[in-house]
Order: C-alpha cells, then structure tokens, then sequence
C-alpha cells in the first residue's frame, strides 16, 4: 500500500516456521528478532558484540560469513536466516556461505546502499529489504495520505493472519501491481454534490452505491474502501458495501487510478451522482440543457 502505484511486487513464499538464524544485531536486526519472537520462532544470533549477560536468546560470537559460527548457530538444521548488518558486501557474503551449507534456506537480505542494486538482484533472495526505501516510501504515502498511518497501524493491531487475509483479497482483485490508495472526506471541497444530496436526502446512502461505474452503473468501480473515520471519531475497518456514508465522513479507498477519478466525478457532479445513485440521466451542461429543452418543446425532432 505504501510503494509507487503500478511498481510490480512479486509474489513469494511464506516464510516457514522453525529454528531461524540472525546475523546482525543493530536496529534493524532487534526489530526483526523481536517478530520472530512474537510468533514464538526459536532464533540464534550472530553478533560480534552479544550482550555481557546472559539472557533467554542463543548468542553465537563471531561474524555470520564465518562457517564455524554457522554451524554453532545451527544453520543445517534452519529453516532461514537474516543478514542484517549494515554491510551489503558483508551480508552477500553471509548468504552465499549460509546457502552452500544449506541450500533449502530461506533468506532475507538487508541492502543498505541502492548502488549495489545489481548484485542483489543477481543473488535472487526470498525478500529483500531496503530500509531507507521503505521508510521514504511509506513517509511519502502518509503525507499524500493522511488516513493511512492509522489504517496501518491498525492492520499492525490485528496480527499477521488478518494481514495476510486482506493481502490475498487485494492481491485477488488487483493484481501484483502496487495500486493506487487516496483518501476523500465527505464535505464542500472534495465532495460537493454528496455533502448537498446527503442535506436533502432523507434515506440513507449506501457506500456501495457510490462505487457505481459512472458511465454504467451496473458496473462496479476498481476499487474497495479500507478504512472509515466518523466526524467522532469513530472508525470502521474494511467498511461493507451496505455502510451508509455521512457528512464529515473520511474514507481510505485502494484500487485502480481510473476508479479514483471516475469516484472523484461522481462525488463532484450533481448529474453523475443522480446517475450512479439513482439511474436517472440529468442533462449537464449548457449544450445538453438547451438540447433538452428543444426535445421537451418538440417531442418528435429527437
């Protein structure tokens, strides 16, 4: 949700449960232990600093591209292993050797610089992360969208499995390609037409009439709402098409970059609006005003 719409994500494995191995202790190796942890994985760290005491973790003292330390850790019989130090050549190193001891590892890369970009896409790793990248990706999307730090920090909340459920929904619907996320509020300058149809409407409006493909209504838009913000703040995840939308409403929606702008039409113009929520076609614009008026006064001329 946070990378450059249309960037391809690969599909991958899913990283297996078992005995797992981490070499590099930094801040970035703390989080990732601390996960591993979470999920109650048995893990060995490399480090060539451990800690003075002891504590519950497995410590191996050396440096992960060293095969004696390898085996110390247990890497014939891991699963997968982390080069996590803020070395690229170091943690390339730690792969290499790692995977000739076992080859049915699964591997996750540190890159550090971006100017080694070559020599980790030659390595083909399972998931490679790229610190700086994601958290200016991630900056990026959450200044040009202010819900979606709550929407993530939300997912967070709800663990891994409802994660993963809502990656095989959106990646069921919208490809592999990273789709566009926007988000709207329901008031004067970004929804003038719904803010004064919801002030004379008396029935509810449902979201998912919204959603309606302005040039057939009988087709749904590309995308799907993921996260409401009531004016008390109240919030709904994963809203259902049926959820009656009000003024003052904040609304985080994924999908295609037509689907936004076909959303942004509706929400802006009264005629598109009355189309998609009720099938009636208005005539809009002076042209079709006055063309509609000769029909009204000659029925028969059209």
């Amino acid at each position: 949700l946070t990378a450059v719409p249309g960037t391809k994500v690969e599909p991958h494995r899913d990283p297996p449960r078992g005995h797992w191995v981490l070499c590099g202790y930094g801040r970035f190796g703390k989080v990732l232990v601390s996960a591993l942890e979470q999920e109650n994985i048995p893990i060995t760290i490399i480090d060539h600093d451990p800690p003075l005491e002891s504590d519950h973790r497995h410590w191996v003292r050396g440096d992960g591209s060293s095969v004696p330390a390898l085996l110390e850790a247990g890497i014939q019989q891991a699963v997968g292993i982390v080069a996590s130090t803020n070395d690229d050549v170091n943690n390339l190193s730690i792969v290499v050797t790692a995977r000739k001891l076992n080859a049915r590892l699964f591997v996750v890369l540190r890159q550090n610089l971006q100017a080694h970009q070559a020599l980790f896409d030659a390595f083909e790793s399972d998931f490679t992360v790229v610190p700086s990248q994601i958290i200016a990706r991630e900056c990026l999307a959450i200044l040009t969208t202010p819900l979606l730090a709550p929407f993530l920090w939300q997912i967070k909340q709800r663990g891994e499995s409802w994660a993963s459920t809502l990656l095989d929904q959106l990646t069921g619907r919208f490809g592999w390609e990273a789709p566009t996320v926007w988000s709207v509020c329901i008031d004067a300058p970004q929804a003038p037409a719904l803010l004064k149809w919801l002030k004379l409407s008396q029935a509810p409006t449902p979201l998912g009439d919204l959603l309606r493909n302005p040039r057939d209504r009988a087709q749904e838009l590309e995308c799907r709402a993921l996260y409401l913000v009531r004016e008390d703040d109240a919030m709904v995840m994963l809203p259902h098409r049926h959820t009656s939308v009000q003024a003052g409403d904040q609304l985080l929606f994924v999908g295609c970059r037509e689907a936004r702008g076909d959303l942004e039409l509706t929400l802006n113009n009264e005629n598109t609006l009355e189309y998609v929520l009720c099938g009636r076609e208005i005539p809009g614009g002076w042209v079709w005003e006055q063309l509609a008026r000769l029909h009204a006064r000659w029925p028969g001329s059209g």
